[in-house]
């Protein structure tokens, strides 16, 4: 996402079929790639949902930015986890 004037908006769309043996890192660092040699290269903040291919890629193409995760993910696997416990402890 891109914020100008405080604004949001996507600055690029990447669809992908996963599957085994996909090279998905290798994908992503391709097209972050293209997004910094198209003047995408001073990322301060990296939001991602705990993707490890997209941390690894994100951290290899832009070495100075900070990965974060986005909030809307901590707190879906914060309610998943305790929603998880709360069915586990019902069952002993």
């Amino acid at each position: 996402m891109g914020v100008v004037d405080g604004t949001s908006f996507p600055l690029s769309y990447l669809l992908v079929s996963a599957g085994k043996n996909r090279p998905i890192t290798k994908i992503l660092m391709s097209w972050f790639a293209e997004l910094k040699e198209h003047g995408i290269n001073n990322l301060k903040l990296f939001l991602t949902d705990k993707d490890t291919a997209q941390i690894n890629a994100a951290i290899s193409t832009w070495t100075n930015a900070h990965v974060q995760l986005c909030l809307w993910h901590v707190k879906q696997a914060v309610e998943q986890h305790l929603s998880s416990k709360k069915n586990n402890s019902n069952t002993i």
